[in-house]
């Protein structure tokens, strides 16, 4: 009932991205429990009785981690950019504006 006004092909691209999406989710999950199954490669297994890593492991675990942290925010500036850009192109869409430059969907 929502979408009466909307034309086929707008619901047919919701359709496709609705489908890809599952498609990505179902890869996401699938990362996961790969990486669950994982254990840390040998460089990281310990090598001392007492149980603990050394401090060249810890600095590459450290690094590593904040490689991952920087990482992170750098995707989800990036999703935030293209979440404004794609509700910024709906909203001129369905208040009938159009931009130069631009198809629509």
């Amino acid at each position: 009932m929502i979408d009466m006004g909307v034309s086929d092909e707008v619901k047919s691209r919701c359709r496709k991205i609705r489908e890809e999406y599952k498609d990505a989710r179902r890869y996401t999950r699938q990362l996961k429990r790969d990486l669950e199954s994982r254990v840390l490669p040998p460089l990281f297994e310990i090598r001392d009785s007492g149980g603990g890593f050394d401090e060249e492991q810890l600095e590459l675990l450290e690094h590593w981690i904040d490689e991952l942290d920087e990482f992170e925010t750098r995707i989800m500036h990036f999703c935030g950019m293209i979440l404004t850009q794609y509700n910024e192109l709906l909203s001129d869409e369905y208040s009938g504006n159009t931009i130069p430059g631009r198809s629509t969907l």
